[in-house]
């Protein structure tokens, strides 16, 4: 009883409730308006959306370099850098963006049908976007209630023009939606960033700098791009074995089982600045403070998970129809998997502020390549259940390696690995 007492006052039940709160809201109306969207253009228009969406990812990941939790750490630890390091990653992501959005347009000119052709620029759009996306400054910060409320305000303002949707809508209208609300909501997030940074006396950090940061971060651009490859190019790997309409059904489990992140992320996310804290306080605390967390995010997962599984086919029969029910047996894997994946975050925070970079990596390459294996094994006799599974084994490889990583007697000697 005290133990639950302690972790119920805790500031991170608190603001991680307010946040969840705030999400399920803003995200249940955005689903309901979401599922509705797809019935009026069709799985199969759905799916090239998700296509589209999932390549515009994956390039993306050139520039990514990886930078996000390094750049979070050291804002997490050194304040007064924020505002520097934002130009310098900024520079160096919009740069490399601008370029790749260039030869989208002219390769998907040579690729792409006409009839798609305006359609997938949009994923141009989302490359700008992604380059400009500011979480690993807001997670630093400790400013993710901002964050959060400026994405439930879009997700609000999607479910509402989503909501004016009529049957038989033309391939590309829900994308034009995700875009354009992507990319409001990223000037909103430089707007407010603006605000919320200090005029900086340090001196200037050139891009130059930035390599400098790579020296390390490139880890972690190898833990993004498995990432990628074990959840969402299973998308790309069903496109070769399956029709479009299963690949439309497999995105809507994907949805539906990203709920989860609506309450998941709301506690994770908020670990970095107070693992650093806990970490400069010495082990006991830092051990300690874990041991909570630990307690908390199994209690915390284990209810919207259970709860999703046991109502996975009333919400297929409600919102979605007949022509999605295929997304129904894969979402009890990516359901599963999310929430192994929630509780993996406490030793992945664990291992980056150590500084374990290294076994980050291992643990996550390891994963994502047995994950892969899996799938193009057996997705062309199992389809979407054989990618759903494979993405709940890589999350548990994941999980059990970075738990093993973490221990003490492996602690020092992964951390000499990573220098």
């Amino acid at each position: 009883m005290q133990k639950a007492a302690h972790l119920g006052s805790s500031s991170l039940m608190r603001e991680g409730v307010s946040i969840s709160l705030l999400n399920i809201f803003s995200r249940a109306v955005s689903f309901v308006a979401s599922a509705f969207a797809a019935q009026c253009v069709g799985a199969s228009n759905f799916g090239v959306s998700g296509i589209i969406i999932t390549w515009a990812m994956q390039v993306s990941l050139l520039f990514h370099g990886g930078l996000d939790p390094i750049v979070s750490r050291e804002i997490a630890q050194h304040p007064a850098q924020s505002r520097n390091l934002l130009a310098a990653v900024a520079r160096f992501r919009l740069s490399i963006a601008l370029l790749l959005a260039l030869l989208w347009v002219i390769i998907t000119r040579l690729l792409v049908s006409a009839e798609q052709w305006a359609v997938w620029q949009l994923g141009a759009v989302l490359l700008l976007c992604n380059a400009l996306n500011l979480v690993y400054l807001f997670q630093g910060l400790g400013k993710l209630r901002t964050l959060n409320l400026i994405t439930a305000i879009s997700s609000l303002l999607t479910a509402l023009i989503y909501s004016t949707f009529s049957p038989q809508m033309p391939l590309g209208s829900d994308l034009v939606v995700f875009v354009g609300l992507n990319v409001l909501s990223t000037a909103a997030t430089w707007v407010v960033a603006s605000t919320i940074i200090a005029p900086s006396h340090s001196p200037k950090l050139h891009t130059h700098r930035v390599f400098q940061l790579l020296g390390t971060s490139w880890k972690y651009w190898l833990v993004a791009v498995a990432q990628f490859f074990y959840t969402n190019f299973q998308l790309l790997i069903l496109s070769t074995a399956v029709p479009e309409q299963a690949i439309g059904a497999y995105r809507s489990a994907l949805i539906i089982a990203g709920a989860l992140d609506i309450v998941f992320s709301s506690f994770y996310n908020l670990l970095l600045p107070r693992f650093v804290e806990w970490h400069a306080a010495g082990e006991a605390v830092f051990n300690r403070e874990r041991r909570n967390m630990l307690w908390l995010f199994v209690a915390i997962g284990i209810v919207p998970t259970g709860a999703l599984i046991l109502s996975s086919s009333i919400i297929y029969d409600v919102f979605f129809g007949a022509e999605f029910a295929g997304g129904s047996f894969p979402l009890v894997f990516l359901a599963c998997a999310k929430f192994i994946n929630f509780i993996g975050q406490i030793y992945a925070y664990t291992l980056i502020v150590n500084k374990q970079d290294t076994a980050v990596m291992t643990g996550c390459l390891t994963g994502s390549l047995a994950s892969i294996m899996l799938s193009l094994l057996l997705v062309r006799a199992y389809g979407t259940l054989a990618a759903a599974a494979s993405t709940l084994l890589g999350e548990a490889i994941i999980t059990a390696l970075y738990l093993w990583f973490s221990l003490p007697k492996n602690t020092h000697r992964w951390s000499r690995v990573a220098r």
